[in-house]
């Protein structure tokens, strides 16, 4: 059994090119504290991009994220959930989505999600909506 947790913050940037090649894009040149805006807004003192998923929708809708699910890792576990949570929001305003995944162990990833509690940074374009932790079996 690996636990695994997602965490899910929306955003809204000046344009699609800012989005991925600005505020993804992680900052390599201290490899000791490598960090991205996003990683800087939503207060992450470090994570593994490869199990980050970002998409860019202008404007960001259920619709498009019901379309989107099935490229999503392990949605089974979480976009019910998700979902519940997002149609509460007008989604409208915001132009970005980022998934970030996590799991615990020895060969573990993104760890710091598992207690995360959606810390952000005022006046930040990233603003986290949902966590949940899952058990894959």
């Amino acid at each position: 059994m690996k636990h695994q947790v997602i965490c899910v913050w929306l955003g809204k940037h000046s344009s699609e090119d800012h989005f991925y090649d600005k505020h993804l894009a992680i900052d390599y040149t201290d490899e000791d504290h490598a960090n991205s805006p996003f990683g800087q807004d939503a207060l992450l003192t470090y994570y593994d991009e490869d199990f980050v998923e970002s998409w860019w929708a202008n404007p960001l809708t259920l619709e498009f994220l019901d379309q989107q699910q099935e490229m999503l890792l392990h949605a089974n576990y979480f976009f019910d959930d998700l979902r519940k949570v997002l149609v509460k929001l007008e989604l409208s305003n915001y132009n970005a989505i980022t998934f970030m995944f996590g799991e615990a162990g020895v060969n573990g990833f993104n760890q710091e999600l598992f207690s995360y509690e959606g810390r952000q940074q005022a006046d930040s374009p990233t603003v986290f909506v949902f966590k949940k932790e899952y058990v894959l079996s």
